[in-house]
């Protein structure tokens, strides 16, 4: 069952990304992250829309608190993406993992 719960959370944040592309944000980046950025930026929009965002995700037991989730999915994305890079890198030959330091 942890396995099912697991797959179903990266689908969901697979679409979440999805989301944000499509509306011209930054790859893999979700829209809470996205949010985030503009709140930390004192954008309107991240102003507005972080605390419903931040609501909505604690409501749905996503985040533990009121407030904080969209800043702390800056993080997140952050994370994910590092993940990615060194997943690629072990997939590659030492040569060729190594020339993205040049």
């Amino acid at each position: 069952m942890i396995a099912i719960a697991a797959y179903i959370k990266r689908v969901l944040i697979a679409l979440d990304m999805l989301a944000s592309a499509l509306l011209l944000g930054k790859p893999d980046e979700t829209i809470s992250g996205r949010v985030g950025r503009a709140e930390l930026a004192r954008k309107w929009w991240g102003l507005a829309f972080a605390p419903p965002i931040d609501w909505l995700m604690h409501i749905a037991g996503a985040y533990p608190h009121w407030r904080g989730h969209c800043l702390h999915a800056i993080l997140g994305d952050t994370l994910r993406a590092e993940a990615a890079v060194k997943a690629d890198a072990a997939d590659l030959p030492v040569a060729e993992a190594d020339m993205g330091k040049q």
